[in-house]
């Protein structure tokens, strides 16, 4: 809830006083009355948001550190900050997207992070392969705790671990909408994870959510 739907809302303005306060933020509630924040993007070029008024707060690192000592897990998305000097949760995931166009040098930053998961789509991964100038394969052999989950649209997912690469076939769905099927999978990946699932199935439980989207 928090990552999703937190500075969307006319609540927004109380997010330090609910730090503070050490509110629960899973039960807050929310309105959706206030207008969204609108990204304007143009591909490898500019990112900026529209209405700044409502935008998403920028979080400092004290804010994270807050959050993680509250939490037993968190997933970071196009993150811009340095996290390696944060005490992070024992289960931590990790999807760069826009970051990989917007601030590469951040990229460099955060590998150190020991991730239990870390998604990719197909062109990201060569974006991220580029930045740090060497493959997903040889750095799995460095970071061996760690999952390099690559999706590749229709085409069966791969998962690299440790040197090896093992694939998971997608099954054929009907549908033209796959705006949000990378985001749902790496979400639902993550609960499933969490919950104690092994990795078949909790890669066929990231493909069954994803493609729930995909035939909408």
């Amino acid at each position: 809830c928090f990552a999703t739907r937190f500075g969307r809302d006319k609540y927004s303005y109380l997010y330090h006083q609910y730090l503070e306060k050490s509110m629960d933020l899973s039960f807050s509630v929310f309105t959706d009355d206030a207008p969204l924040p609108i990204a304007n993007i143009t591909p490898k070029k500019s990112f900026y948001w529209e209405n700044e008024d409502v935008g998403f707060f920028n979080q400092s690192i004290l804010d994270i550190e807050i959050m993680a000592e509250k939490c037993s897990a968190m997933f970071f998305v196009e993150p811009n900050i340095d996290l390696n000097s944060i005490r992070l949760p024992p289960r931590r995931y990790l999807s760069p997207q826009l970051a990989l166009t917007f601030c590469p040098e951040q990229i460099i930053k955060i590998i150190d992070v020991l991730w239990d998961a870390v998604f990719f789509n197909h062109k990201e991964k060569q974006q991220f392969e580029n930045i740090v100038g060497d493959s997903i394969i040889n750095l799995s052999k460095m970071y061996t705790d760690t999952y390099w989950i690559i999706t590749y649209g229709s085409e069966p997912t791969q998962v690299i671990s440790n040197g090896k690469i093992s694939r998971y076939p997608v099954s054929k769905v009907t549908g033209n909408f796959a705006v949000g099927c990378g985001d749902v999978f790496a979400a639902s990946y993550c609960m499933a994870d969490m919950s104690g699932l092994d990795m078949e199935k909790a890669i066929q439980f990231g493909h069954k959510a994803a493609s729930k989207v995909l035939k909408q």
